[in-house]
């Protein structure tokens, strides 16, 4: 179970870092012109939201989520503050 846990987590994270060029354009013409079908990594636009990130980093999701999984280490399961803190 433990092994399904770890494959679901990395993945989300992997599929979140492929859609960061991406993210938050809701134009699929705007998608499609500027990345294509997306199957690589790629920097966000110039005018994103994501100004500062690169190929590679996550959304705020994925910070979100890497946050979350600190949180649930280091306080041994779920704490609202712990993660709160985090």
């Amino acid at each position: 179970m433990a092994s399904n846990a770890r494959t679901v987590v990395m993945a989300s994270l992997a599929a979140d870092a492929l859609a960061l060029g991406a993210h938050w354009i809701y134009d699929i013409g705007r998608i499609d012109a500027a990345f294509g079908r997306l199957e690589t990594l790629q920097d966000p636009l110039p005018s994103s939201f994501h100004a500062g990130k690169s190929r590679g980093d996550l959304t705020h999701y994925g910070d979100q989520t890497v946050l979350l999984l600190r949180s649930l280490v280091e306080e041994g399961g779920f704490s609202l503050d712990g993660f709160a803190r985090a």
